[in-house]
């Protein structure tokens, strides 16, 4: 008999440890898979993620529920830096800021 897989997709935005908790939970449950979904209302980026709950899982199937990284808003990509710093507490700053945001331009 074949087996059924079941994946689930992830709670839109949750803060990246929380999230990468909420996976660790899931393969601990039994589910197969896990998609997160990259859109910029969530708050955070889905391949950030996807690398996050990689290191803390051992066998889920990982894989962005939905995503358009061809048309992706730039902003999207700026928030990166500060999205690993918020993951990794503790973590060494980014110096790296985009021009936009420094003071006096």
């Amino acid at each position: 008999m074949t087996r059924i897989r079941v994946d689930l997709r992830v709670p839109v935005g949750r803060a990246l440890p929380d999230l990468a908790a909420f996976i660790v939970r899931c393969e601990q449950a039994g589910f197969d898979g896990v998609g997160i979904h990259d859109h910029p209302s969530s708050g955070r980026d889905a391949y950030l993620a996807l690398a996050l709950a990689c290191r803390a899982t051992q066998r889920l199937r990982l894989f962005p529920a939905t995503s358009s990284p061809l048309v992706r808003h730039p902003l999207v990509s700026l928030r990166l830096p500060t999205a690993w710093r918020r993951s990794h507490r503790g973590a060494p700053a980014s110096r790296w800021r985009p021009a936009l945001f420094q003071r006096g331009v």
